[in-house]
């Protein structure tokens, strides 16, 4: 009897195709060929995106100096003491994300591609 099944079994495993036809949509896993493949452009969307992004920047710029500037000065008497070094720190962060981020952030969807080589991209990914 397990012969029976065994035999079932290799009946269909070799009805089933191994790869399937070149034609074919089967995988789309698969790296596209350099026919089909067109050069990256500058789209709708990637103008929307860094309008978006710089609006973000002059937002995020002058929200944090100012808060920066507020924590530094002594301003606000109300905040409790411990607060202050953690209120700076939290503003100092962002600006370095609006400063360092932000603008290459909306370069790099200027440019499209990224042209700056594997260790700056892993030192901005760190970043």
């Amino acid at each position: 009897m397990s012969d029976d099944r065994m035999s079932g079994n290799l009946t269909l495993w070799s009805a089933t195709p191994m790869f399937p036809p070149e034609n074919s949509s089967f995988n789309s896993s698969l790296p596209p060929s350099f026919t089909d493949w067109e050069a990256p452009t500058f789209t709708a969307a990637a103008r929307v995106r860094v309008a978006a992004t710089m609006v973000l920047f002059v937002f995020a710029a002058f929200s944090n100096l100012s808060v920066l500037i507020s924590v530094a000065r002594g301003r606000g008497r109300r905040l409790a003491a411990h607060l202050r070094p953690l209120i700076a720190s939290l503003a100092s962060a962002d600006l370095v994300m609006t400063f360092v981020v932000m603008p290459l952030d909306a370069v790099w969807n200027v440019t499209v591609q990224w042209y700056a080589g594997d260790t700056m991209c892993k030192l901005l990914c760190f970043l």
